[in-house]
């Protein structure tokens, strides 16, 4: 979120996102730009870390704070309010599911409610919203899959960022390889942000689920990484370099960046192994495993040929259209905003606004007893909101433009 000079964001993702930037400006070859470590550091200078249930004043009577969105550890929703407004800008955002540890603060959904507006962004994409789709099944079948590769003398390679759903993984397969007989295969995180997000983690009670947190007060550490790293299961090492000095072993499972498949030592790795078919390369990223029906052959088109196994599992947790409806029954705002991108056709009587495309129309969904149309943008922004008593009212001089069909207000 933005204010004039200034970058509000949660504590972890203002830290985690400082150790990610360092390391993908490392990932870069001589020659090619992206951004320095010093770049880096005055860019983050500007960014304020908040804790949830913050307020900070943003001027002009408006504060804003953050709230668990339950998506990863920082992960915010935001109400920005005044003393007579309130909005609640909702994005990336997940639910408990009931057979998948993870490790952020539940979605907290109290402060949102009763907003005059609701900005709703960054969804469960359309094409992965399957009806009657198990929650959770994707790490299910990399736990699986992470097995059956190593049962048959196989490694695998995990494209991955060392955070979020990464971390939930290294939990995930903690405590599923013992149950198949496989304590004895180590897993290596090759990452040169890995011991600082990871050691990071042991200070952010305040941000994990209430199941871990509660384990912050025993002489445990609430995160199974840590027990993993102490008996050799999980070793965390900077580059590939380091690795083979540790004289790694095989089988076993490697987590390196970046998902991409573009740069990094993730690249070293697809070259070593490419030509072994008992090998496997599990593709876990949301973002970069987006194409429907792709099953990451655009991502890997650029590595053939290629022999190892390929399985394309994103671990997505953000809210589907279920859910999202849900939601807004639950925090009944005034009126909703989201893209159309996740709602090209939201019914008449949803009371949904929906833009379409950055600054270029705004589609209203009226109900049913008016006709829906669509006002230009250059419109949209003279309008000027005055009360009449308790009710906000708007007057507009304009004409009603139809063409095939569609009508606009310009």
């Amino acid at each position: 979120l933005f204010v004039p000079q200034v970058v509000l964001a949660t504590e972890p993702t203002q830290q985690i996102g400082r150790l990610l930037m360092e390391e993908l400006a490392s990932y870069m070859e001589p020659g090619a730009r992206c951004y320095t470590k010093e770049e880096v550091d005055r860019a983050m200078r500007r960014v304020q870390g908040l804790s949830f249930g913050q307020r900070r004043d943003i001027g002009g009577g408006w504060w804003c704070t953050p709230h668990p969105s339950g998506y990863c550890l920082g992960g915010a929703n935001w109400v920005v309010e005044s003393p007579t407004h309130k909005v609640s800008i909702v994005g990336a955002s997940a639910v408990a599911l009931p057979h998948v540890q993870r490790h952020p603060k539940q979605l907290s959904l109290q402060m949102l409610q009763r907003a005059d507006l609701a900005i709703l962004g960054d969804l469960l994409p359309r094409e992965r919203d399957v009806p009657g789709a198990e929650a959770g099944r994707p790490m299910s079948d990399i736990c699986t899959g992470v097995s059956q590769t190593l049962v048959r003398g196989g490694n695998v390679l995990m494209p991955i960022v060392p955070c979020g759903a990464s971390i939930d993984v290294i939990h995930a397969l903690g405590s599923h390889l013992p149950s198949a007989g496989l304590s004895h295969v180590p897993l290596y995180l090759v990452s040169r942000a890995g011991h600082g997000i990871l050691g990071y983690l042991e200070i952010l009670a305040e941000w994990v689920n209430a199941q871990r947190r509660a384990r912050v007060y025993l002489p445990e550490s609430p995160f199974l990484h840590n027990d993993m790293m102490a008996s050799n299961r999980l070793q965390v090492v900077s580059d590939v370099w380091e690795l083979n000095a540790k004289r790694y072993t095989e089988p076993c499972v490697v987590l390196a960046g970046h998902p991409s498949l573009r740069f990094g030592p993730v690249l070293h790795f697809l070259r070593l192994w490419a030509a072994n078919t008992e090998d496997a390369v599990i593709l876990t990223d949301p973002l970069w495993n987006a194409v429907k029906g792709d099953s990451g052959t655009a991502l890997l088109k650029p590595h053939q040929p290629l022999k190892m196994k390929k399985m394309c599992a994103p671990l997505d947790y953000r809210l589907s259209m279920m859910q999202v409806s849900n939601l807004m029954a639950s925090l009944s705002p005034t009126a909703t905003v989201a893209s159309s991108h996740w709602f090209p056709n939201p019914a008449p009587e949803t009371l949904l606004t929906v833009y379409h495309g950055p600054l270029s129309t705004a589609t209203v969904a009226s109900p049913v007893k008016d006709t829906p149309a669509t006002m230009d943008v250059g419109l949209a922004s003279t309008l000027r909101v005055e009360r009449v008593g308790d009710v906000p009212t708007v007057g507009v001089s304009c004409r009603l433009r139809d063409k095939d069909g569609t009508l606009t207000l310009e």
